[in-house]
């Protein structure tokens, strides 16, 4: 599912892990929320494939405030 927003390109693994965590799994919000992430500009695209700019380190608030969570 995360693939098909990304357009086939693969996400850090712990970027996708937490997707799945925040989303339960549930398909429109995986969809959603990545391209909340892709649109973020915590990644950026690398050898076909998506990188953190920085170290990514998911956190409650990440990549959004906490009155946008889906939970």
């Amino acid at each position: 599912m995360v693939e098909k927003v990304t357009d086939g390109k693969a996400l850090p693994p712990e970027v996708c892990k937490e997707i799945v965590s925040k989303t339960d799994g549930v398909p429109l919000f995986v969809e959603e929320l990545t391209k909340m992430v892709l649109e973020s500009g915590l990644l950026r695209e690398e050898d076909g494939r998506y990188v953190g700019r920085t170290a990514v380190r998911p956190s409650p608030r990440w990549p959004f405030p906490p009155h946008c969570r889906i939970r």
